[in-house]
């Protein structure tokens, strides 16, 4: 299937993306722009995301930076409070921003442990929180989750992204369930392993 025949219009559409200045997240980024959709970038890395925002505006797309950790749920508020605000309204939401923590569970201190839930499954589920009243003054829209095959499957040395990942991938379930009679989809993506800077970084 070529990549033309997977081509989505989205003029006129608002996406907002966590964790949208790097890898995934900057890809998915990129993605939606170029099908019409204006984008709020979020991102913790100032530089990094300016450079995204800039160079989605450069190949003519609208876009903004929010700038923050969502796993901070003011963060999170504020970032579908200025989409709202600058775009006038949230259509799509991308959880994209996460953080790896290699080692088994002796291994994994109490630091260790909660930023990688907070980062995972928080901000998951903050933004989330946030962007459900958004998308039913829309009259529906997509929330797209980014979990793992570890959400699915344990993997060995991975023990606290596994369990975030698991938790990522149950809370998209029961959101789900709860929110598609209001057209609110709600799904999970459960990619492998993909050349990201978060997986270099961690080996």
């Amino acid at each position: 299937m070529k990549q033309s025949d997977l081509s989505v219009d989205l003029t006129g559409k608002v996406a907002v993306v966590s964790g949208g200045s790097s890898g995934m997240g900057a890809a998915i980024c990129e993605r939606f722009a170029s099908s019409g959709a204006s984008v709020v970038v979020g991102g913790r890395n100032p530089e990094r995301t300016a450079e995204v925002v800039a160079g989605l505006k450069a190949a003519g797309a609208t876009a903004m930076a929010w700038l923050g950790d969502v796993s901070d749920s003011a963060i999170a508020d504020g970032m579908i409070a200025a989409a709202v605000q600058s775009c006038g309204g949230v259509d799509i939401v991308v959880n994209a921003a996460g953080v790896i923590h290699r080692t088994d569970a002796p291994g994994t201190d109490d630091d260790a442990w909660h930023r990688v839930m907070s980062t995972n499954v928080d901000g998951t589920f903050f933004l989330s929180r946030a962007a459900i009243p958004a998308l039913r003054a829309r009259g529906g829209g997509v929330i797209i989750n980014i979990s793992s095959t570890c959400g699915l499957v344990g993997s060995a040395g991975l023990v606290a992204y596994c369990a975030s990942k698991g938790a990522v991938t149950n809370l998209t379930r029961a959101m789900a369930l709860d929110h598609a009679s209001e057209s609110i989809r709600i799904n999970a993506i459960c990619p492998g392993s993909v050349d990201t800077p978060m997986l270099v970084s961690e080996h």
